[in-house]
């Protein structure tokens, strides 16, 4: 299905694009139902979860760790769309440089186990080649010493009720580990709280918008630098006897280890990473922090399109108002036409009056004399009523062409909200199987899970459009997703897009011009 884009940046696009329709709906997938979906069906807005709850919400999830207690999903007091996925930016892994590893000191006291949960920045693709799930990547790190494993970067800091005092510590340690300096990042919300049993600290995730800082952001591998000495046997030539002599010289070298390692992995992977009863408790507890912040994104875009459905249930049907402004015009047409004759017939009438006075006294001879001219009285009046109507149809289809000017419509698919569908559109609970079709009982449902109090017939309205369509029929989201925008908006907003590419350019020429100069 071709387009052209929606705004990916606020102002409306005239980029081309195409949706992969290469892989076609299988029988399976156009038949699928309510039972194919594993995704639980549970609020979004409870903020303390127990075990059992969270294996509820994530069945995936054979083997968690034996100390969990209990999960607070703290994203829960969060704003509806505080998060942004989209953002130019990046997070650079550079291997060219490495942090050196120093000692740390460890706190004393009441400690909290504060992590940082990083993931890059994503851009809206509507190829349709890969997945959405696959596509969002979280960023953390692989410790290699005493065994390899994945966790999230961040160590122990003193318990504190500040929370920024707790992020400021969290920064410092993030940096030692990785030279990533998130302090210019002002916006942080605490994505989720892991409590364990008495004597373990607890586990707090902090996520940092980085959406909200300009520029790329780097980080490196952390390694350890370790001296050994070693003997070495040399030969020197005695200065008195002329004689090579052997002897032992004490030598040392350094050798770098890899302490933590940037990874970057998909949401998809993370989703489905096989956990086991040997797996590390920080690998556990990342897992977890991927599962919490998967349900936020869960949660924004479900909102995301129940927007978008009120919307379209309020929202003018172009089509049905061209029905309409089309039934206008034939009715004006119409009343023109009756009301051209009934003046017409009016001064026939007048005619005829004051033909039947002038008619007194005259002999049948002078009246048939009298008959030819009123002929073509008549004729002249029905050449005027011929002529008015022309020019009243000519005039009204000038202003049909100029209205159709303004209304006209092209088909544009919202990139982001065809990502909103296709992020909660995932068979057997976190694949990544993608058919472009959704059974509209089942996301009646998903909006049930949001904090807006609905009804389960006023999410099917919502999901059927009102009765537009059956709750059995599968909807196509690519359909869902593409919305009718005027052509006069496109065209006035395209100038300037294209002003805003060419700032961009001479910005850009700018800069490799003074490179090239301080060069």
């Amino acid at each position: 299905m071709s387009g052209i884009p929606a705004s990916w940046g606020g102002r409306a696009s005239v980029r081309p694009i195409q949706v992969s329709t290469s892989r076609p709906v299988a029988a399976a997938q156009a038949n699928r139902k309510e039972s194919d979906y594993l995704v639980p069906m549970l609020p979004f807005d409870t903020l303390e979860r127990s075990i059992q709850e969270y294996k509820a919400r994530n069945p995936h999830r054979k083997f968690i760790n034996e100390k969990m207690l209990k999960i607070k999903a703290d994203w829960v007091t969060s704003e509806i769309n505080d998060l942004n996925l989209y953002s130019t930016n990046a997070i650079d892994i550079t291997d060219e440089d490495v942090v050196e590893e120093t000692e740390v000191k460890q706190p004393e006291g009441e400690c909290i186990n504060a992590r940082v949960f990083l993931n890059s920045p994503l851009q809206p693709d509507a190829s349709n080649e890969k997945h959405i799930l696959q596509r969002i990547e979280i960023l953390g790190c692989s410790v290699t010493t005493p065994t390899r494993q994945l966790r999230a970067y961040g160590g122990l800091v003193p318990a504190s009720r500040d929370q920024s005092a707790l992020i400021n510590s969290l920064i410092a340690i993030v940096k030692s580990q990785s030279g990533l300096d998130l302090s210019p990042i002002k916006k942080w919300t605490r994505l989720g709280t892991i409590d364990y049993e008495a004597g373990t600290p607890p586990t707090v995730f902090f996520y940092p918008h980085i959406s909200d800082v300009e520029g790329n952001l780097s980080i490196h591998t952390l390694v350890k630098t370790t001296e050994e000495t070693y003997e070495e046997e040399v030969e020197e030539e005695d200065p008195e006897t002329k004689e090579v002599v052997k002897k032992t010289e004490t030598k040392t070298k350094s050798n770098a280890t890899k302490v933590m390692i940037p990874v970057r992995m998909s949401l998809s992977t993370l989703r489905n990473y096989s956990l086991a009863t040997t797996t590390h408790h920080e690998t556990y507890e990342l897992c977890a922090a991927v599962d919490l912040f998967d349900e936020w994104i869960r949660r924004d875009f479900i909102s995301g399109i129940a927007d978008v459905l009120n919307e379209r249930l309020s929202a003018t049907d172009f089509e049905v108002e061209a029905e309409n402004q089309q039934r206008l015009r034939k009715k004006r047409r119409n009343e023109e036409e009756v009301e051209c004759k009934r003046r017409k017939e009016s001064k026939i009438a007048l005619l005829k009056k004051q033909w039947e006075l002038d008619d007194v006294g005259k002999t049948d001879e002078d009246k048939k004399d009298s008959e030819s001219q009123r002929s073509m009285l008549l004729r002249d009046l029905d050449n005027e009523e011929k002529l008015q109507m022309e020019a009243f149809i000519k005039k009204q289809r000038e202003e049909e062409a100029k209205e159709k000017e303004k209304t006209q419509t092209v088909d544009i698919l919202n990139v982001k909200l065809f990502e909103k569908f296709q992020f909660i559109d995932r068979p057997r609970g976190v694949g990544t199987l993608t058919s472009t079709v959704i059974n509209r009982d089942w996301l009646a449902q998903q909006l049930l899970c949001l904090k807006e109090e609905r009804t389960f017939g006023e999410c099917l309205l919502l999901t059927t459009q009102n009765g537009k369509y059956q709750k059995s029929e599968l909807a196509n989201y690519v359909e869902l997703a593409t919305e009718k925008k005027l052509v006069s908006e496109i065209e006035e907003a395209a100038p300037a897009e294209e002003m805003d590419v060419q700032e961009d350019e001479q910005q850009h020429d700018e800069e490799v011009a003074m490179e090239e100069v301080e060069e």
